[in-house]
């Protein structure tokens, strides 16, 4: 009985072209790849800010006390940039200072290490309810953008009703706005 020893190999012309299929495809993949890590990476901190500001609300409706969220400095006053920590705290005196005596309600983690930050008015440290849910004279914005793409931007916006939204892209350009027309710009 005989064995048949033949095998069939590629050729190098057939190897070369897989690998250059590959490597097409490969360079179409990463930008996308990089694109949506870079947007879930947003999403990520824009939903933590966001139920940071929500469970303030809550906090102050719920408790019939004044409530303040921020990032704390050292000496546990409200700071403008925002940190890796925003504290809900009652501030019984509505000065956007952790006193002795007002209760920390929590803190919440966030990561905003790569973002920056711009306070609208300029002086916005801090955002505060009264026991009705309603912004306590403290109404106005902050945008977020990271260093990695002009796209990669947004907003958090107070009204003077309490209602906390985030900025969206209301002309479909690829940038978001704080209101339409009103791109959101660091």
């Amino acid at each position: 009985m005989e064995h048949s020893t033949s095998c069939r190999a590629f050729t190098l012309i057939e190897l070369i072209f897989v690998i250059a299929v590959l490597s097409i495809t490969l360079s179409m993949a990463i930008p996308l790849t990089n694109a949506f890590v870079q947007n879930e990476a947003k999403e990520a901190s824009r939903q933590s800010i966001l139920s940071a500001l929500r469970f303030a609300r809550a906090t102050a409706i719920n408790s019939t006390e004044l409530t303040t969220v921020c990032s704390l400095n050292p000496s546990g006053k409200c700071r403008a940039e925002w940190a890796e920590t925003l504290s809900v705290f009652h501030d019984t005196n509505s000065n956007g200072i952790r006193e002795p005596g007002e209760r920390l309600v929590r803190t919440i983690k966030i990561d905003l290490s790569q973002w920056s930050q711009k306070n609208r008015p300029g002086t916005r440290s801090h955002f505060q309810w009264n026991s009705l849910g309603l912004s306590n004279g403290t109404p106005g914005s902050m945008e977020f953008c990271h260093p990695s793409s002009a796209k990669n931007r947004f907003a958090v916006v107070i009204s003077f009703s309490g209602r906390i939204r985030t900025s969206l892209d209301f002309d479909g350009d690829g940038t978001e706005e704080r209101a339409p027309g009103t791109p959101v710009t660091c």
